[in-house]
């Protein structure tokens, strides 16, 4: 987890956002602890409506954001919320007095308590004595990289408090990977809210283009309204480039292919070269992967924002025209020949 959340400018990916402000707004009116979640597929707008929300806040803040290699440091999550604080105040002092204290030795890196009861009640003493003041807002980004060990003592602590004034604002992306689905359930149990930002309107996208809205039908289709992938057309669009994904969102659909492994990269791939015609049958001979076995990889491509939810009359599709852009652009001209030779062979079969 790194320490802090970014402070960066609210930007275009906030356009288009009166619902889901006004439901995380009726959520922290009430008393005591709350529990916003939100959720989404990655680019959706998840961590900046967190960031939003954040920097609105009067409470207190602890915040970190997560990172894949993050996830395997135990106790990297509650090390990243403390450390700043940690690095300004003493053992001994709130809120590292008493069984705060444990919190002030895992957050400095001095040493890993084994005794998960000493840190939940540490962690409990530790947020009540910040909240008596003006409340404590404990914000996590990228929560689908929270490690197992600062999930359950964080989980543990948060559902133990009750009237203190606790705020918890988790981003956390869609997951169809079990260990992470079941860290996602157990934040799902805890939340007053759940909040999904929605695709981007094609009124939102022709005011976010401003001068240049009569692209706004191509770049809203092209894009599916995904506010990441709006942004980085808009910022084309104003250096005169061509619609085309850039490198950074390019990037952005590599690495997350490459997370999610072999097959799930394969598939992606075979529905970008088979188009419309992508059954689920085509696109698992084109991928060589096992038919039977393909249930899960679909699962994990949509909930990674690749792939649509639900299948159209069986047919495969891509999440919005430049995720298969961006997979074609990096397959490479000779590949991509063979691939789409063999393409032609897999429909000639049937």
């Amino acid at each position: 987890m790194q320490e802090h959340l970014a402070r960066r400018e609210v930007g275009v990916t906030l356009f288009d956002r009166e619902h889901e402000r006004a439901a995380i707004e009726r959520c922290l009116q009430e008393r005591g602890r709350r529990v916003v979640l939100i959720t989404g597929v990655p680019g959706i707008g998840k961590s900046s409506l967190l960031r939003e929300t954040v920097d609105a806040r009067p409470e207190f803040v602890l915040a970190a954001t997560g990172s894949p290699a993050g996830a395997a440091v135990p106790f990297g999550t509650v090390r990243a919320l403390f450390a700043p604080l940690a690095r300004s105040r003493a053992v001994g002092e709130m809120p590292f007095d008493g069984p705060g204290a444990v919190l002030h030795s895992i957050a400095t890196d001095t040493t890993t308590p084994s005794d998960l009861g000493a840190i939940v009640y540490g962690l409990q003493w530790a947020l009540a004595s910040l909240a008596d003041d003006r409340g404590v807002v404990r914000a996590l980004a990228d929560a689908q990289w929270l490690d197992d060990a600062s999930g359950d003592v964080l989980g543990a602590a948060l559902a133990q408090a009750a009237d203190e004034r606790i705020i918890g604002i988790v981003a956390i992306r869609d997951s169809a990977d079990h260990n992470r689905a079941t860290a996602e359930a157990q934040l799902r149990s805890l939340a007053d809210a759940i909040v999904t930002p929605r695709p981007l309107s094609r009124g939102a996208v022709a005011a976010l283009l401003g001068p240049m809205a009569s692209e706004a039908g191509r770049v809203h289709e092209l894009t599916g309204g995904v506010p990441f992938s709006v942004t980085e057309i808009a910022t084309a669009i104003a250096a005169g480039e061509r619609l085309a994904p850039s490198p950074r969102l390019l990037e952005s659909i590599t690495a997350r292919l490459a997370r999610l492994g072999h097959d799930a990269t394969a598939v992606a791939k075979a529905v970008a070269v088979l188009g419309p015609e992508a059954s689920v049958r085509r696109a698992a001979a084109l991928a060589e992967a096992p038919i039977l076995t393909l249930d899960p990889v679909l699962r994990s491509l949509v909930a990674e924002g690749i792939l649509l939810d639900g299948d159209r009359d069986g047919v495969l599709a891509l999440a919005h025209p430049l995720i298969g852009e961006a997979i074609i652009a990096g397959i490479g001209p000779v590949a991509l020949q063979n691939e789409r030779d063999h393409a032609a062979r897999v429909l000639l079969d049937e």
